[in-house]
């Protein structure tokens, strides 16, 4: 309290002022006046606790402000620290998405292949059973050859019987036989359609988790905006914390001045308390003097001395009083100074404080931005690990479309085969349905002949007993009509036989046929599976060298601007040292500067008289001195401030100059600006790159969304059950 009132009576009691009172009290001792100081002391006391009561009050308002800066500082930290908090955990719940996202991805990828391996085995089955259908074929041909080499070894006239019932046979045979492979081939056309639906469906399902997918992506890419929106605030926090902590850096070097301000007064008191020394030192020297002349006035003439012995006495009681006045004044004066070097002692300590809680403040704001720095750092990793997982996710997916489409371009295929053999079956069926129509005429031809052979037989036997009436009439008649009968019957089997080679030649060429389309289908399958593995390996490789280039270009872009950020540092910590050691040898300089004035001011003449024009003057430069110097900003350097010195203007040093000042504070914000461009062109690297990194997914989902829609519809074979069972 007393301090901040020292330091407000500097701006209104000036050290000249107490020199040249000084002075007159001097002038008035030695003239030995009958005048003392006690009315001004008096108005001075007044004076003093009239200031002292008002900065009092000052003083405990200008605490509870900073106290409660305090406490609302501390709030801030607080909720900055909650925000971290929060963005950690956003951090970690980022992480455990991306880890669910690539064990989903994984689970997805060993189900395809599972799903592979079973279209596999079901193709291999499939394969394997029309293998078995051509042997059972070959086989039943193989047995109608016997047949037919069997009946054309046999006697002839049991020919037409066995060839009938041949015929029959594997006319039958046939006929169930085609049946057969009829209902397996529509049996396995169901199972196609059914499969196919499946997989329209699987690739409905595949579609409806790419639009969750891409939600998910764009609800990440709004949280990310959200995040950079968050960081830009906090950058903003930051610069105001940093204003704030200059404020305060102000408010400390204005302290500071204050403190060297009550410095000086504590000399001024200290030199009146000098004069005051040496006046008690003329009054003594005054009153022995004075008890001089009585003694000799005494030895003159005692009658006329008594009135001024009276007179005399009466001045030295006055004297003497004066004397105690004065010597309480001096004891008042001592305590007043101890209680003044208390209160600065306090006040030192209350200021090393608030320089403990201003650097406490600012390691926690360094690690604020540290620990944000890192948490940018971690967001980037995140980031290019989710454009990673995507690329890699895009590019499976393309795989796994290209052999679906495979797979579906054969299996149309395999279903246009199925479509020519139903064909070809069906034009088979009619051919054997004909040959059958065929074959009953021929039977009913067979057993018409067969009634006409009865009939003859009657009449051969009644001709036999008419031959028998008529033998050697007619032998020649007989014989030709036979011949002819037997010549028409050969003529029919011949017919029948080559009927049946062409239908032989007809089932070989459709073997023929289909082994043909079998192996070129599987000459085209496995051409496409390796076409799509080099297509994917090619793929993955390009996308590998696009990711390398990427990390390199940035590593080294980092490495130069840490080059470039440490050297620029190195480069103003230097300046700054430099203007610190120049600054402390100012300090030094004009720390002994108000010792030599108080020398000077000793040395004066004690017949000077102070001029009223040149106090008012000297108040005035010395107030503006303080204020310019409590008032000069220094952000962003720890320099010291620089103590005013209330002397004699034509004996003082000037302090520094406002050039000087002004290249401190150039230099400072200099390095500052030259930090926040530079912080900002980092910013808008990072950004364009990650808009880069958008833009490149967006394109590459758009590609794959339109190959998707191009895509034929039973393009999901492979991840139908697997889809829906997760």
């Amino acid at each position: 309290m007393c301090t901040i009132c020292l330091c407000s009576i500097s701006h209104y009691v000036t050290p000249e002022l107490l020199r040249r009172r000084l002075e007159i009290r001097a002038d008035e001792a030695e003239n030995l006046e009958d005048s003392s100081c006690e009315a001004e002391l008096q108005e001075l006391i007044h004076q003093i606790d009239v200031m002292v009561s008002r900065k009092n009050t000052e003083w405990k308002q200008h605490s509870q402000s900073l106290e409660t800066q305090l406490e609302m500082r501390e709030l801030e930290l607080n909720n900055m620290r909650t925000c971290l908090e929060q963005k950690h955990n956003e951090v970690g719940k980022l992480h455990q998405q991306l880890e669910d996202f690539g064990n989903f991805h994984r689970e997805m990828i060993h189900k395809c292949k599972e799903r592979l391996k079973s279209f596999k085995s079901d193709l291999h089955k499939l394969q394997s059973s029309y293998e078995k259908l051509q042997k059972h074929q070959l086989k039943h041909t193989r047995d109608t050859c016997k047949l037919q080499i069997v009946g054309e070894n046999a006697e002839s006239h049991s020919k037409p019987k066995m060839l009938n019932s041949n015929l029959e046979a594997q006319s039958s045979d046939a006929y169930w036989n085609c049946r057969k492979h009829i209902e397996l081939c529509e049996s396995e056309i169901k199972y196609l359609k059914s499969c196919i639906e499946s997989a329209q469906d699987t690739i409905q399902s595949d579609e409806t988790i790419i639009e969750q997918l891409k939600l998910s992506i764009e609800q990440k890419t709004t949280d990310e905006e959200l995040n950079r929106k968050d960081q830009q605030n906090l950058l903003e926090e930051i610069k105001c914390y940093q204003r704030r902590c200059q404020k305060m850096e102000s408010e400390v070097s204005e302290l500071q001045i204050e403190l060297q301000s009550r410095d000086d007064l504590l000399q001024v008191t200290d030199m009146e308390q000098k004069q005051l020394h040496r006046e008690l030192a003329r009054a003594k020297e005054s009153i022995m003097h004075k008890d001089r002349v009585i003694r000799l006035m005494e030895n003159k003439s005692l009658n006329l001395m008594t009135d001024e012995l009276t007179y005399f006495k009466m001045e030295s009681e006055n004297s003497l009083k004066d004397l105690q006045a004065s010597s309480k004044t001096e004891t008042m004066l001592q305590s007043d100074i101890l209680r003044l070097n208390a209160e600065l002692d306090l006040s030192r300590t209350y200021c090393m404080q608030q320089n403990d809680e201003l650097t406490r403040k600012e390691e926690e704001l360094q690690r604020l931005q540290n620990e944000h720095v890192e948490g940018n750092k971690e967001v980037n990793k995140l980031r290019d690990c989710l454009s990673q997982k995507e690329q890699s996710h895009c590019s499976e997916m393309v795989g796994i479309r290209a052999e679906v489409s495979n797979l579906t371009t054969e299996l149309n295929k395999k279903e246009i085969t199925i479509a020519t053999v139903t064909e070809k079956a069906a034009y088979l069926e009619k051919q054997l349905k004909t040959e059958l129509e065929k074959r009953e005429q021929i039977l009913v031809e067979y057993r018409v002949a067969k009634e006409q052979l009865g009939s003859l037989k009657a009449e051969n036997q009644q001709l036999k007993k008419t031959l028998q009436a008529l033998e050697g009439r007619l032998p020649l008649i007989e014989d030709y009509q036979v011949k002819e009968m037997q010549n028409a019957y050969m003529a029919s089997i011949s017919k029948l036989g080559n009927d049946n080679k062409q239908l032989r030649k007809d089932l070989v060429k459709l073997r023929a046929e289909l082994e043909m389309s079998s192996k070129a289908s599987q000459e085209k399958y496995e051409a496409a599976l390796r076409h799509t593995q080099q297509a994917v390996s090619e793929m993955k490789e390009h996308e590998d060298r696009q990711v390398q280039k990427l990390r390199q270009e940035n590593e080294q872009q980092m490495s130069a601007m840490k080059t470039k950020l440490d050297e620029t540092i190195h480069h103003y910590e230097g300046k700054i040292r430099n203007l610190q050691k120049d600054h402390c040898i100012q300090n030094s300089f004009r720390n002994s500067v108000p010792g030599f004035a108080g020398n000077k001011s000793r040395e004066f003449s004690p017949e000077r008289k102070p001029n009223p024009t040149k106090l008012l003057t000297a108040n005035s430069i010395s107030s503006w001195h303080s204020n310019d110097s409590a008032s000069e900003p220094f952000p962003g350097v720890n320099i010291p401030a620089i103590s005013p010195t209330y002397v004699h203007p034509e004996e003082s040093f000037l302090p520094l100059n406002p050039t000087e000042m002004s290249d401190i504070s150039s230099v400072t914000e200099h390095f500052l600006k030259e930090e926040e461009d530079r912080a900002r062109v980092l910013e808008k690297l990072l950004n364009s790159h990650i808009d880069e990194l958008q833009t490149d997914s967006k394109r590459i989902v758009k590609m794959y969304a339109g190959a998707k829609v191009d895509m034929p519809a039973t393009a999901g074979l492979l991840c139908n059950r697997k889809f829906q069972e997760t």
